[in-house]
């Protein structure tokens, strides 16, 4: 596994373990404000907080499962660590949690903040909700706009690794590398070319070198013969990071190799740092799409009615998936547009396409408001 999975794992465990506790937490110190007791408190959020969580955590599962399908070692490896620390922070939230917060009882308003108590109302959020809420077609809109234009930037997103020139000017590597490049031709990384059969084809191993050479993106070639075949190592004049030496690696193989190896049996590989980072850019944006899909597709089928029921939890709870419109815009803390609109087309297209018609009816009790929905 990659060396990266630590980094995920730290990001993703602490990422979730906070927000699934605080939706736990959150909840409890409620209902100790309602004035129930610790027990019925812990029973009551976790009744509720805690089937978040756990639809929380099956969406970021399946989400993740996507990284699965790309052909990289490394991604496999980021995926496969994130999905792992994402079901030991559900565990944890759904088990060691409660137990936790039965043990400090009302301790856990011991270390409130300064200037917020409590029981005090979240009038602000509750406002937010309620304007949302109040124009649900228009935020819908409005919301899609604004991703729409945070997104524009990712049309002209360009994948490779950074090089020396996401460094300050004033670094004192970027100087010598740059120093090292300008004055000496000496790279910060090399491009070989391996040439199977190039001992028998000594001409064609000669010309790749000269015009590598002659290309401002390398440095000096030099040819070395192992046996029946030849090396052909160069150094690397551009930054990784920068658009023309990508160009350079697709030159090398498309255009330089073919023109000199036609007339001969000699196959010629090109590799290195340059080449490396151009492959594995290729890599991504191939299995891009399948990734999209599968989680689009995962989510959907979430949500799907094989029996005239759905899948996920009824719209009115605290899920992560199938609240409409309105209740999602509410709670995005715990869902995305995108995901709650999939879960509710797929629950109405299904509901039309069976001849189902779903009633809800909604009551207050114990404090609480409950919804009852049937189809």
């Amino acid at each position: 596994m990659s060396f990266f999975v630590v980094n995920m794992i730290t990001m993703m465990g602490l990422a979730l373990g906070i927000d699934y506790s605080l939706v736990m937490v959150q909840r409890f110190r409620e209902e100790l404000t309602h004035g129930h007791s610790v027990l019925d408190a812990v029973t009551i959020a976790g009744g509720t907080a805690n089937r978040a969580v756990l639809f929380s955590g099956i969406t970021v599962v399946i989400s993740l499962l996507g990284l699965l399908l790309v052909p990289s070692t490394v991604m496999r490896s980021l995926g496969t660590g994130a999905i792992v620390v994402a079901v030991m922070a559900v565990a944890a939230s759904l088990t060691l949690l409660p137990a936790i917060l039965r043990l400090l009882g009302h301790r856990v308003n011991a270390g409130r903040l300064p200037l917020r108590h409590p029981d005090a109302e979240p009038r602000a959020w509750r406002a937010i909700a309620r304007t949302v809420s109040g124009r649900p077609v228009a935020w819908a809109i409005t919301g899609f706009a604004v991703l729409g234009l945070a997104a524009i930037p990712a049309a002209s997103m360009r994948l490779a690794f950074p090089g020396t020139e996401s460094l300050p000017q004033d670094n004192d590597l970027r100087i010598a590398v740059e120093t090292l490049t300008a004055d000496y031709s000496v790279g910060q990384a090399t491009t070989t070319v391996a040439v199977e059969g190039g001992a028998d084809a000594r001409v064609a191993v000669e010309e790749i070198a000269s015009r590598v050479s002659a290309d401002p993106a390398f440095g000096e070639a030099i040819v070395e013969y192992l046996g029946a075949d030849a090396m052909i190592t160069t150094t690397d004049l551009l930054d990784g990071a920068d658009p023309e030496a990508a160009a350079a690696i697709e030159r090398v193989r498309d255009v330089i190799i073919p023109d000199a190896v036609a007339a001969t049996d000699a196959v010629a590989h090109v590799g290195g740092d340059q080449a490396e980072a151009v492959d594995f850019s290729a890599v991504i944006a191939g299995a891009a799409p399948w990734v999209l899909l599968t989680v689009l597709g995962a989510t959907l089928s979430c949500c799907w009615c094989p029996s005239g029921r759905s899948w996920c939890p009824p719209w009115p709870s605290a899920s992560t998936c199938c609240q409409p419109p309105r209740l999602s815009a509410s709670s995005s803390r715990s869902s995305s547009g995108a995901g709650a609109t999939i879960c509710w087309v797929s629950r109405r297209w299904t509901a039309s396409r069976r001849g189902f018609r779903c009633s809800c009816s909604r009551s207050c009790s114990d404090y609480r408001w409950t919804t009852t929905c049937s189809c």
